[in-house]
């Protein structure tokens, strides 16, 4: 058997996390690569037949809504995508993950409803991955980060939204962004992303009061 294909069943979480090992900027233009090459005329001649257009949009869907840019070391092979497709055909039902307990069930319903309706940080990722700030601006209005179902989601939005006022030179806003991040998962604004945004904002021309404050106490520079 392949080293990438699996001899037993894979749950939800496992899935994700594996997808979630590759950043989203280097995963996404290798399944639009094999997309083009493997659609519905063609998947079934591709490697093992996991090429399938369900499987590449659902590891792209999953890499948009769950990847971040400070995973790996930035790189993505083919062979990193078809063990994420192996991991998608041997995936267990949704409802049986984790021995079916309740708690298993009610995070796979909070995920996909999240998805689908109230969640589209997603959406706010690739605006600021393709350049577009501004166009994130109307699907962060849309949100209430108090009501995403977790923290994990609320500090994802925050980030995005850091970055989107400061690519809009809104050091205001970045900085409002921040300190909300900081209140809820404070180890966030210490990532190496954070820490450099929140240095370019304290050297900028506009003075926030507090922020060098901030910067110290989140490492972005030396006291």
């Amino acid at each position: 058997m392949a080293a990438f294909l699996y001899d037993r069943l894979v749950t939800d979480h496992e899935y994700v996390q594996r997808v979630r090992q590759q950043r989203p900027s280097a995963l996404l233009p290798v399944i639009a690569a094999a997309s083009a090459r493997w659609h519905s005329d063609t998947w079934w001649n591709s490697p093992s037949r996991k090429y399938t257009p369900w499987a590449l949009a659902d590891v792209a869907r999953v890499s948009l809504a769950y990847g971040n840019e400070y995973r790996g070391d930035g790189s993505c092979t083919e062979r990193d995508l078809i063990s994420m497709l192996a991991a998608y055909a041997a995936l267990t039902d949704a409802m049986i993950r984790d021995n079916a307990g309740t708690e298993s069930i009610a995070s796979w319903v909070l995920r996909v409803v999240g998805e689908q309706f109230s969640y589209q940080d997603h959406r706010i990722s690739v605006c600021n991955a393709l350049g577009t700030p501004d166009e994130a601006i109307p699907y962060a209005a849309r949100l209430d980060p108090t009501r995403l179902s977790s923290t994990e989601r609320a500090a994802r939005y925050w980030t995005e939204c850091t970055r989107m006022w400061r690519h809009q030179d809104d050091n205001r806003r970045a900085y409002a962004a921040l300190r909300a991040m900081d209140r809820i998962a404070p180890e966030e604004v210490r990532r190496p992303a954070m820490r450099a945004i929140t240095a370019d904002m304290l050297y900028a021309p506009q003075h926030l009061p507090g922020l060098r404050a901030f910067a110290v106490r989140t490492g972005a520079v030396v006291a």
